[in-house]
């Protein structure tokens, strides 16, 4: 697994359209989400160190569950609007890998303070090209997808915030 996760990163991170190109999606859930995990601990880790919070056990727990379950959260959204746009294109395993796995590869900086003025539009990127290259998406498609997907998880958290206060 860690062979894999470093030559994964690497790859994304010096070639994303030629990973995208030459990699299959992955069609099990393992390996992408064993990738997610290493990053977001990594990601903790970094975080924790940099902050020292009061109380590590809890703060690094909520980031770690934060960056997993974002991951699952927006692939959901994503995967909803597209087979609402698109129909049964793809199958939902193929479609989480691209968002784990480009997520994998941008939290490995995003605890860097502001970093998520960078990561985030990165991020978004490199989902579009996992769509493109490895999914077969036009960019319109992998563009409305995503624009659909990041509002919806937006309106859905802002529904979900005003109702609880």
């Amino acid at each position: 697994m860690i062979r894999y996760y470093l030559h994964m990163v690497i790859q994304v991170l010096k070639g994303p359209r030629l990973f995208f190109d030459t990699h299959a999606v992955e069609l099990r859930m393992t390996r992408p989400i064993g990738a997610l995990a290493i990053s977001s601990a990594v990601f903790v880790a970094a975080s924790l160190l940099r902050q020292l919070p009061a109380d590590p056990l809890t703060c690094g727990g909520v980031l770690f569950i934060n960056a997993m379950g974002m991951v699952l959260i927006t692939s959901l959204a994503g995967y909803a609007v597209m087979r609402i746009m698109m129909g049964n294109c793809v199958p939902f395993p193929s479609f989480f890998s691209i968002y784990a796995l480009s997520s994998s590869a941008v939290l490995l900086i995003a605890w860097i303070p502001l970093g998520a003025w960078l990561t985030e539009p990165y991020k978004w990127w490199l989902i579009g090209t996992g769509m493109t290259r490895s999914l077969g998406f036009s960019k319109g498609n992998a563009f409305l997808v995503i624009l659909a997907s990041i509002f919806g998880v937006a309106a859905f958290f802002n529904l979900v915030l005003h109702s609880c206060l």
